[in-house]
């Protein structure tokens, strides 16, 4: 996942997964890797940083929450 803004700070200072991997990106924002066995915490979580953070891989991830967004704006449109 890649994160910029104040989810970048968020997420560079805490421990997400033993094998976590950051890298700090000249433009500010920061790409977490990482593995996760819950894919509907895993998703929740991604969700749970709007527009601040994007789901770069695996594809299904992209794909799961790209279908997640689209469902909500038809519940808020």
């Amino acid at each position: 996942m890649e994160f910029t803004g104040w989810s970048a700070e968020y997420v560079a200072e805490r421990i997400w997964s033993p094998d976590q991997k950051i890298i700090k990106k000249a433009d500010g924002k920061i790409r977490l890797i990482f593995s996760s066995s819950s894919e509907s915490e895993l998703t929740g979580w991604a969700l749970s940083f709007a527009d601040e953070a994007r789901v770069v891989k695996p594809k299904w991830l992209v794909k799961k929450v790209s279908q997640t967004i689209k469902r909500m704006e038809k519940v808020y449109s």
